[in-house]
């Protein structure tokens, strides 16, 4: 008995030693195998941060004007900074958000030493808001956290889900490699566009340090972060929290046009019914809907209204202040057609800013005095070619511009605005092209149209009360300061009809409003869903 015992125990060790043997060969074989998959496919920061992920069943955004579990901004520190009046922009807007939510500031992670810079100007205006201040590492390049920051909806099982798309822009990728060929590495209109494309780069990976940051901070329990296959940036898609979406016609363009394609993505990815698109602004500034429309609750949209009062310089300012209300009345008609029983209010703009026959002369004023000093100083020229950063240069830029008008305007008698001034332009324009001052105002396609918008606002339903924050300005040669008065009560009044109770906070943008931008562009709010209510 005892050897039989003995001879089925060694059966079975043998038995377990082959199997041993062989399971460690199958995994070493299928680790090679792994391994030569994973190589068909390296890991590169697409993959980790931009590949388009399976949709969550079942999603629905959820509207702006839902309660609110913090305010998020970016912050990449040093670029901010650099630019003058941004700073003192941001710690306003943070300083103002923190009296109603916390709020989280996304800054680049190689940069952490100048938060310190930031936090020191909050304590300076009020220490007790320092508390409810989070500063969260990340990959920043810009401050337009609305556009490649995530959009939020809800699961039917009640966790959060960040609907992180693609934000790139083929046209805008195209223009870059044609700059680099034609102009070459080192020209600076290319070093710019490299240093903008390497930006949008970095920006693209700030909702995954958004979602992690959420997970840990347990702001919320469940927290899904889902990559639609889609460039579907924030400050061109609302909704109306019953799954009617709105987008401009410039996101269907950047899809080719495909529009049964970006409509199957909205459905299954944002759990979009149906598809509204609407015209943006035309002209040289963002082509994003949170620029003229706003949805406001369920039943109300604003859009904007600017008035018809003109004063530019050349036929494209001309055809486009009257293109303007054209837009502006076709979605009108557009929304009135689609939701009859909607309440569509006309929010009243500033007027837009173009550049006058006097800006233009200007213009070229400056630049041709800033060419001569360029020419006969060479030590300027190689102290601009060191730049080392876009807003470096545009400093140095700024400086030698200032000089050279300092410097050569004694030599010519002219004062400023003048008819002497117009023909010493005249005179230089035609020694140095072929055109002449008339020629370049009558053709001139503006490079500089300010559109001011009261509708970029943010509303925030935080655990300290209500708030909208609307964008303020300064009075300017197109809006006197008894019109920016009367233009503030009435944006006032309409707040305080569509959001009974709500507290209605002007915030000056005249520095960011310069960059076609405003407060809805540099924010995202993250909502309070029904579980943490009940916490």
């Amino acid at each position: 008995m005892p050897g039989a015992i003995k001879g089925l125990t060694m059966q079975v060790c043998d038995s377990t030693v082959l199997r041993c043997v062989i399971g460690l060969l199958f995994a070493v074989m299928w680790v090679d195998y792994v391994s030569a998959e994973q190589a068909k496919f390296m890991v590169d920061e697409y993959a980790l941060f931009a590949a388009p992920t399976a949709p969550a069943d079942g999603v629905e955004l959820i509207p702006e004007w839902e309660p609110v579990r913090a305010l998020v901004v970016a912050l990449p520190l040093e670029g901010v900074f650099a630019r003058e009046g941004m700073g003192g922009f941001m710690i306003e807007l943070i300083c103002r958000a923190a009296a109603y939510t916390d709020v989280v500031v996304m800054h680049d992670e190689e940069e952490r030493q100048t938060v310190a810079r930031v936090v020191g100007a909050i304590r300076e205006r009020d220490e007790s808001l320092l508390g409810r201040v989070h500063f969260v590492p990340a990959r920043v390049g810009t401050v337009w956290l609305r556009d490649h920051g995530p959009v939020f909806a809800r699961d039917p099982g009640g966790g959060l889900v960040l609907l992180d798309s693609v934000y790139r822009d083929a046209r805008f990728e195209a223009r870059v490699q044609q700059d680099r060929e034609v102009l070459g590495v080192e020209a600076p209109t290319y070093r710019k566009m490299a240093k903008d494309l390497a930006d949008r780069r970095k920006d693209d990976t700030t909702p995954v340090y958004l979602a992690q940051y959420l997970r840990q901070a347990d702001v919320q329990r469940l927290v899904r972060l889902v990559r639609p296959p889609a460039q579907v940036w924030g400050g061109d898609v609302t909704t109306d929290g019953q799954g009617n979406l709105f987008i401009s016609t410039d996101t269907l363009t950047m899809h080719g046009g495909r529009q049964a394609e970006l409509e199957a993505i909205l459905r299954d990815y944002y759990g979009a019914k149906t598809v509204t698109y609407l015209e943006p602004l035309p002209g040289p500034t963002v082509k994003h809907l949170d620029m003229s429309f706003k949805v406001v609750d369920e039943n109300t949209f604003f859009l904007a209204s600017y008035g018809a009062a003109f004063e530019g310089a050349g036929e494209y300012a001309r055809y486009l202040n009257e293109e303007i209300g054209r837009v502006l009345e076709r979605n009108e008609a557009r929304l009135g057609a689609r939701f009859p029983d909607r309440r569509i209010v006309r929010v009243p703009m500033p007027a837009v800013v173009f550049a006058t026959r006097e800006d233009v002369t200007r213009e070229y004023r400056d630049l041709w005095y800033t060419q001569k000093l360029l020419a006969e100083t060479p030590s300027l020229r190689e102290h601009l070619a060191r730049a080392g950063s876009p807003n470096e240069r545009a400093a140095i830029e700024r400086r030698i511009t200032e000089r050279a008008v300092e410097q050569y305007s004694l030599e010519f008698d002219a004062e400023p605005g003048s008819e002497a001034e117009a023909s010493l332009v005249d005179r230089l324009i035609r020694e140095n092209s072929s055109t002449t001052l008339e020629e370049a105002i009558r053709n001139y396609a503006p490079r500089r149209v300010v559109f001011k918008t009261f509708l970029n606002s943010v509303y925030l339903s935080g655990e300290r009360g209500q708030v909208v924050l609307v964008p303020g300005y300064s009075p300017d040669r197109r809006n006197t300061a008894e019109a920016v008065a009367e233009l503030r009560g009435r944006v006032k009044a309409a707040y305080e009809g569509a959001l009974p109770g709500v507290e209605v906070v002007f915030v000056n943008c005249d520095t960011i409003i310069e960059m076609s931008g405003a407060l809805h562009c540099v924010t995202v709010t993250v909502p309070r869903l029904a579980t943490d209510r009940e916490e």
